[in-house]
């Protein structure tokens, strides 16, 4: 409520107390780690993570109830089961992504 009656600026540590920001990093340092995450975005089954997304967003602005939700949410992980499910298992048993280690990982 603070921010929104007097429009003060907001520190970055503060944003992330807050949970307006996910991480903070030095100064300069903004553009590099941008990158790095969506370097590693990348490397996530693609299809998996628009599903998310879009379920996200469904279940924020257009489901009239939680178990609309859950409806589109189960119809729409059902498809990506069936087209990824089985990749990403094959990758998951020969050790990618165990510990949260996703570099050897091939979506």
């Amino acid at each position: 409520m603070d921010m929104i009656l007097t429009g003060r600026p907001v520190s970055a540590q503060e944003a992330l107390q807050f949970g307006l920001a996910n991480r903070v990093v030095p100064k300069g340092q903004a553009l590099a780690e941008a990158t790095k995450i969506a370097k590693q975005l990348l490397t996530f089954p693609q299809e998996c993570m628009n599903v998310d997304r879009a379920n996200c967003y469904y279940s924020v602005y257009n489901a009239t109830s939680f178990q609309d939700a859950l409806r589109n949410e189960f119809e729409n992980g059902v498809k990506v089961i069936t087209t990824e499910s089985v990749k990403g298992a094959a990758n998951f048993s020969s050790g990618a992504g165990r510990h949260g280690v996703f570099e050897t990982a091939k979506f």
